[in-house]
């Protein structure tokens, strides 16, 4: 028995010898593996969007930090801006969720709005990258569409502490009065395009918002007066099932020149 167990040894120390290998091989062989799971980095952010003003100093970040939220689930969510060479903000939304992954939503300025989608406004091209896929996929990226409501809860602090919006309910007319005033003009005023788009976005708008018709949520639709966008979240909770839901965007008065993306 003694000299069989001498003869063995060899094989054992041999196998634990190639277990160690193929670790430290699966460790070394990986290491891209990890990096790919934090997520998007600002750079990748920067080469999908040629849109958004370049980072010029060594650190890689020129982007100005404006404020960071967190909340119980260990999600944390943080906006930076930086101006462009014909001094228009440029804004990033960045979420991190409690692993650290990372995934950034731009903010561009409402002359691109292929990217925003405005409603009712006309000849808008077809984009692969829109504000709502970026949030959408954000969300659904960092696994935070999840059956607890995570979702709707994300994007309440996004639209109301982060950008410091303004929920917009059936009873506000203050800073809607452009809309309003074309829904209830004087039938004798000729009606140009934008009254046009602001009298549709009103009337859409309303509907959701209007506790008669729709009981909901207590926030669905926010006013951004900095950026002049109104953002309304469409989509009905259920218990125990991921969120289906939908976001449009509102130029609630007009601009020109229109950026192509």
């Amino acid at each position: 028995m003694f000299e069989i167990t001498l003869k063995r040894r060899p094989h054992l120390h041999f196998n634990i010898l190639m277990k160690v290998v193929y670790a430290l091989f699966f460790l070394v062989g990986c290491t891209g593996c990890f990096n790919q799971q934090k997520g998007e980095s600002f750079k990748e952010l920067l080469s999908r969007f040629p849109q958004l003003p370049r980072q010029t100093t060594k650190s890689g970040n020129n982007y100005k930090f404006i404020r960071s939220i967190s909340n119980d689930r260990n999600v944390t969510i943080q906006l930076r801006e930086a101006s462009d060479s014909d001094n228009r903000i440029h804004q990033v939304i960045t979420i991190i969720n409690a692993q650290g992954q990372t995934a950034h939503v731009p903010l561009l300025p409402n002359p691109f709005r292929d990217y925003w989608q405005f409603q009712h406004l006309p000849n808008l091209l077809r984009s692969n990258y829109t504000f709502e896929k970026e949030l959408k996929n954000s969300i659904e990226g960092l696994g935070l569409n999840d059956t607890t409501g995570t979702t709707g809860m994300v994007l309440e602090e996004i639209f109301l502490s982060l950008l410091r919006c303004r929920s917009i309910h059936d009873s506000d007319s203050t800073d809607l009065n452009g809309m309003l005033r074309s829904v209830y003009r004087n039938e004798d005023e000729p009606e140009d395009s934008c009254s046009i788009m602001q009298r549709k976005n009103w009337m859409h708008i309303h509907k959701v918002i209007h506790p008669s018709e729709h009981s909901f949520r207590d926030f669905t639709t926010f006013l951004d007066s900095r950026n002049n966008r109104i953002y309304q979240f469409i989509g009905i909770p259920k218990r125990h099932k991921k969120l289906v839901y939908s976001i449009k965007v509102y130029q609630p008065y007009c601009e020109i020149k229109p950026l192509i993306l």
